[in-house]
């Protein structure tokens, strides 16, 4: 089992490059399907699905089975992780920093993967929720929209 809390917060430093990308996916030269992994127009080097981080308790053992079905998945062939910031108060985020750790002292890189983290909560409809005091001291929540141009 891997535990999910490294004990230090420092991240890892990088993010996925075109050579990380391709050396990752020639990992999987003669297992993956056909089409599985596919460049993009930046030169990265993508699987054709991935793995997110949505839903679940905000607990260590949900911690621990994202750790752990994070590190499976990358070791699967899956170099495509999704998460948020707001995803489980920010568990999910650290969640995955763990099974980075833990795969970077397996030999893979943190440019072998594409991370994606929305600093947002609701991007689909441009709106989210704020929480505000009011002057009496009273929490309150409001529905917030804008317009990203």
């Amino acid at each position: 089992m891997v535990s999910s809390q490294s004990g230090s917060e420092q991240k890892l430093p990088g993010r996925a490059t075109p050579q990380g990308t391709l050396r990752y996916a020639a990992r999987f030269h003669g297992t993956a399907a056909r089409g599985h992994f596919r460049e993009i127009p930046s030169g990265l080097v993508m699987s054709s699905i991935g793995i997110g981080t949505y839903l679940g308790e905000p607990d260590e053992a949900t911690d621990r089975g994202y750790t752990e079905s994070v590190i499976a998945a990358v070791e699967g062939g899956f170099n495509v992780i999704d998460t948020a910031i707001n995803y489980r108060f920010q568990r999910s985020e650290r969640s995955i920093g763990a099974a980075l750790k833990h795969l970077a002292r397996k030999g893979y890189g943190r440019d072998d993967m594409v991370l994606r983290s929305i600093s947002r909560a609701n991007t689909s409809s441009r709106k989210f929720c704020v929480r505000r005091k009011s002057p009496r001291g009273a929490t309150a929540w409001r529905r917030v929209s804008w317009k990203i141009s």
